[in-house]
Protein backbone atom coordinates (compact mmCIF):
# COMPACT_ATOMS: atom_id res chain seq x y z
CA UNK A 1 0.00 0.00 0.00
CA UNK A 2 1.41 3.37 -1.02
CA UNK A 3 2.24 5.69 1.87
CA UNK A 4 2.04 9.45 1.33
CA UNK A 5 4.99 11.77 1.90
CA UNK A 6 4.67 15.50 2.34
CA UNK A 7 6.99 18.23 3.55
CA UNK A 8 7.32 21.92 2.84
CA UNK A 9 9.64 24.78 3.65
CA UNK A 10 9.52 28.51 2.93
CA UNK A 11 12.67 29.97 1.38
CA UNK A 12 13.66 33.63 1.26
CA UNK A 13 14.65 33.74 -2.41
CA UNK A 14 13.18 35.11 -5.63
CA UNK A 15 11.10 32.64 -7.64
CA UNK A 16 13.21 33.22 -10.79
CA UNK A 17 16.42 32.53 -8.86
CA UNK A 18 15.03 29.35 -7.32
CA UNK A 19 13.86 28.05 -10.69
CA UNK A 20 17.17 28.85 -12.36
CA UNK A 21 19.17 27.01 -9.70
CA UNK A 22 16.84 24.03 -9.51
CA UNK A 23 16.56 23.63 -13.28
CA UNK A 24 20.18 24.24 -14.28
CA UNK A 25 21.94 22.33 -11.49
CA UNK A 26 19.48 20.32 -9.39
CA UNK A 27 22.13 17.70 -8.66
CA UNK A 28 24.30 20.14 -6.70
CA UNK A 29 21.38 21.20 -4.50
CA UNK A 30 20.25 17.62 -3.94
CA UNK A 31 23.77 16.41 -3.20
CA UNK A 32 24.30 19.11 -0.64
CA UNK A 33 20.88 18.42 0.85
CA UNK A 34 21.84 14.80 1.38
CA UNK A 35 25.27 15.69 2.75
CA UNK A 36 27.50 14.12 0.08
CA UNK A 37 27.43 12.58 -3.31
CA UNK A 38 28.33 12.88 -6.92
CA UNK A 39 26.36 13.26 -10.13
CA UNK A 40 26.10 10.33 -12.52
CA UNK A 41 24.25 11.03 -15.78
CA UNK A 42 20.67 11.93 -14.77
CA UNK A 43 21.09 10.48 -11.30
CA UNK A 44 22.58 11.81 -8.09
CA UNK A 45 24.44 9.39 -5.86
CA UNK A 46 24.10 10.62 -2.30
CA UNK A 47 24.01 9.69 1.36
CA UNK A 48 20.73 10.15 3.21
CA UNK A 49 21.10 10.48 6.98
CA UNK A 50 18.63 9.74 9.76
CA UNK A 51 18.79 9.53 13.53
CA UNK A 52 17.21 6.39 15.00
CA UNK A 53 17.07 6.12 18.80
CA UNK A 54 19.96 8.57 19.05
CA UNK A 55 22.13 6.69 16.54
CA UNK A 56 23.12 8.28 13.22
CA UNK A 57 22.23 5.95 10.32
CA UNK A 58 23.36 6.56 6.75
CA UNK A 59 22.00 4.94 3.60
CA UNK A 60 23.47 5.56 0.16
CA UNK A 61 20.71 6.49 -2.25
CA UNK A 62 20.33 7.20 -5.94
CA UNK A 63 18.15 10.20 -6.79
CA UNK A 64 16.80 10.35 -10.33
CA UNK A 65 15.94 13.88 -11.38
CA UNK A 66 13.24 14.39 -14.00
CA UNK A 67 12.63 17.31 -16.31
CA UNK A 68 11.26 20.44 -14.61
CA UNK A 69 7.65 21.14 -15.59
CA UNK A 70 6.18 24.65 -15.35
CA UNK A 71 2.61 24.27 -14.04
CA UNK A 72 1.65 27.93 -13.86
CA UNK A 73 3.55 31.19 -14.29
CA UNK A 74 4.83 31.08 -10.71
CA UNK A 75 4.81 27.34 -10.02
CA UNK A 76 7.13 24.59 -11.30
CA UNK A 77 7.43 20.90 -10.46
CA UNK A 78 10.63 18.84 -10.49
CA UNK A 79 9.97 15.06 -10.58
CA UNK A 80 12.22 13.01 -8.26
CA UNK A 81 12.63 9.31 -7.61
CA UNK A 82 14.97 7.84 -5.06
CA UNK A 83 15.99 4.35 -4.09
CA UNK A 84 18.68 2.67 -2.05
CA UNK A 85 21.96 2.40 -3.97
CA UNK A 86 22.36 -1.23 -2.85
CA UNK A 87 20.02 -3.89 -1.48
CA UNK A 88 17.20 -1.79 -2.90
CA UNK A 89 14.64 -4.57 -2.43
CA UNK A 90 15.00 -4.05 1.34
CA UNK A 91 14.08 -0.36 1.17
CA UNK A 92 11.20 1.54 -0.39
CA UNK A 93 11.50 3.50 -3.61
CA UNK A 94 10.15 7.03 -3.33
CA UNK A 95 8.25 8.65 -6.21
CA UNK A 96 7.90 12.37 -5.57
CA UNK A 97 7.62 15.86 -6.96
CA UNK A 98 9.41 18.90 -5.62
CA UNK A 99 7.16 21.89 -6.25
CA UNK A 100 8.55 25.41 -6.29
CA UNK A 101 5.82 28.06 -5.87
CA UNK A 102 6.10 31.81 -5.44
CA UNK A 103 4.56 33.04 -2.20
CA UNK A 104 5.44 36.71 -2.49
CA UNK A 105 7.51 38.99 -4.68
CA UNK A 106 8.37 41.44 -1.92
CA UNK A 107 9.87 40.30 0.23
CA UNK A 108 10.90 37.52 -2.14
CA UNK A 109 9.75 34.13 -0.89
CA UNK A 110 8.98 30.73 -2.38
CA UNK A 111 7.68 27.52 -0.91
CA UNK A 112 9.31 24.17 -1.62
CA UNK A 113 6.88 21.28 -1.26
CA UNK A 114 7.85 17.65 -1.60
CA UNK A 115 4.87 15.38 -2.22
CA UNK A 116 5.09 11.73 -3.07
CA UNK A 117 4.55 8.15 -2.11
CA UNK A 118 6.47 5.03 -1.24
CA UNK A 119 5.46 1.41 -0.93
CA UNK A 120 7.00 -0.36 2.08
CA UNK A 121 8.87 -3.57 1.19
CA UNK A 122 7.92 -7.03 2.49
CA UNK A 123 4.20 -6.92 1.72
CA UNK A 124 1.73 -7.03 4.61
CA UNK A 125 4.44 -7.47 7.27
CA UNK A 126 6.32 -4.44 5.91
CA UNK A 127 3.09 -2.47 5.89
CA UNK A 128 2.54 -3.14 9.60
CA UNK A 129 6.17 -2.32 10.50
CA UNK A 130 5.91 0.88 8.50
CA UNK A 131 2.67 1.91 10.17
CA UNK A 132 4.03 1.32 13.67
CA UNK A 133 7.66 2.49 13.37
CA UNK A 134 9.07 3.53 10.06
CA UNK A 135 6.54 6.07 8.77
CA UNK A 136 7.41 8.61 11.48
CA UNK A 137 11.10 8.23 10.69
CA UNK A 138 10.35 8.66 6.99
CA UNK A 139 8.41 11.85 7.71
CA UNK A 140 11.39 13.25 9.65
CA UNK A 141 13.87 12.28 6.91
CA UNK A 142 11.72 13.90 4.21
CA UNK A 143 11.27 17.10 6.26
CA UNK A 144 15.03 17.27 6.89
CA UNK A 145 15.67 16.70 3.18
CA UNK A 146 13.42 19.61 2.16
CA UNK A 147 14.87 21.89 4.86
CA UNK A 148 18.38 21.09 3.62
CA UNK A 149 17.42 21.91 0.02
CA UNK A 150 15.93 25.20 1.23
CA UNK A 151 19.09 26.11 3.15
CA UNK A 152 21.31 25.22 0.20
CA UNK A 153 19.08 27.20 -2.15
CA UNK A 154 19.35 30.32 0.04
CA UNK A 155 23.14 29.94 0.20
CA UNK A 156 23.46 29.30 -3.55
CA UNK A 157 21.52 32.46 -4.42
CA UNK A 158 24.11 34.48 -2.49
CA UNK A 159 27.14 32.84 -4.15
CA UNK A 160 26.05 31.94 -7.70
CA UNK A 161 25.95 34.36 -10.64
CA UNK A 162 22.39 34.08 -11.92
CA UNK A 163 21.10 35.09 -15.35
CA UNK A 164 17.77 36.06 -13.75
CA UNK A 165 19.61 39.01 -12.16
CA UNK A 166 21.17 40.34 -15.36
Amino acid sequence: MDRPLHAHQDVKVRFDDAIELLTTAPDSLLQDATDAGKPHDDEVLAALRARIAGVQVTRDIVIEVGTPMPIEALRTVLPLRWRAASADSLFPTVEAQLEIAALSMYPPRVQLTLSGTYDPPFGAAGDIIDRVLVHRLTDDVVQDFVAAIAARLEAAVETTPLTSRI
